[in-house]
């Protein structure tokens, strides 16, 4: 079951009306051995490419047969479905309602945001369990880490987490 699960980061901006907007996003997708990019940047109104939301939006259309009903992993994993599905709306992509308005979609949120201990503070805790260059690599993604500054960094994050806790089996 968890095979099939997604380590996402994603970077946001406020809108207008305190509206959040997807930038960003990284996708690790270890079942299909690929991760993936999408950039705001790279993608604004005078570029042919889909907006952010709607490449999301095709790259999960395009392996559903593969991926099935994934379960996404990452930090504020509902708000990412739900901006993602606001987005997609926004630009008139379509995005299954299950995967963001039914709210059926099976999430693993590694904020641990019902915590008295904020994922920061846990973060050099976790990093324990490595030693040598991983230890190197652990200490070097975390230091002065903050949630949703770099879309690439929080997926890494994810998946490394995704790994320590056993998601990928």
């Amino acid at each position: 079951m968890y095979r099939k699960s997604i380590a996402i980061g994603y970077t946001f901006k406020q809108e207008t009306d305190n509206i959040s907007v997807i930038e960003d996003v990284h996708m690790i997708i270890p079942h299909l051995e690929r991760a993936v990019t999408y950039r705001f940047a790279n993608r604004n109104k005078g570029s042919n490419k889909l907006p952010v939301c709607g490449a999301v939006a095709n790259f999960i259309t395009k392996n559903s047969e593969t991926l099935g009903n994934p379960i996404f992993v990452g930090f504020d994993t509902a708000d990412f479905l739900r901006m993602l599905g606001l987005g997609c709306a926004r630009d008139q992509v379509y995005l299954s309602p299950e995967l963001w308005l039914l709210r059926k979609q099976e999430v693993i949120d590694l904020s641990f945001s019902d915590s008295d201990v904020s994922i920061e503070k846990l973060l050099p805790e976790l990093g324990v369990q490595f030693s040598g260059e991983d230890k190197k690599s652990f200490d070097k993604l975390i230091k002065g880490w903050k949630p949703f500054k770099d879309a690439e960094r929080d997926g890494k994050l994810a998946f490394l987490l995704g790994s320590m806790f056993r998601v990928w089996g």
